[in-house]
């Protein structure tokens, strides 16, 4: 048992293991970031990110002071942010589905009304506009 113990914790990885680990997550999340046109693909990239960087707290605590929690701390405030923003990036992302129709960050880069009709108390049709329209012009023409 204790050679197995042995040969588990000779292959222990060490600090440069675990921030080439954290490297790679965080460079997958900045792919996706960059690469990605689904709003909830870059949200999910972020997280990565994010997720990188908490593991790093947590490493450098592990190897530059183990007998202090700071590094476990940090990472479980990042963990609460990063939980508090999923909550809201998702609410935006269901406002702006139910508003535009998507979630394709490249169509969204306009403030511009999408193309849908009037869903309210009262649906104009065309005539009504092109009457209000007509009233407009011939009170501002003067």
């Amino acid at each position: 048992m204790n050679q197995l113990l042995a040969s588990i914790a000779a292959y222990a990885p060490g600090l440069r293991e675990w921030l080439l680990l954290t490297s790679v997550i965080f460079s997958i999340g900045l792919y996706g970031l960059l690469t990605r046109r689904n709003a909830v693909g870059i949200l999910l990239a972020v997280e990565l990110m994010l997720n990188s960087a908490a593991l790093n707290f947590v490493i450098f605590n592990r190897f530059c002071m183990p007998a202090r929690i700071d590094g476990s701390v940090m990472a479980i405030f990042v963990i609460a942010v990063a939980a508090a923003e999923v909550v809201v990036g998702m609410a935006i992302f269901v406002a702006l589905y139910r508003y535009r129709g998507t979630v394709d960050v490249n169509r969204m880069d306009t403030m511009k009304d999408p193309v849908t009709s009037f869903e309210g108390p009262v649906a104009f049709n065309k005539e009504v506009l092109d009457n209000i329209n007509k009233q407009y012009k011939s009170h501002h023409d003067h």
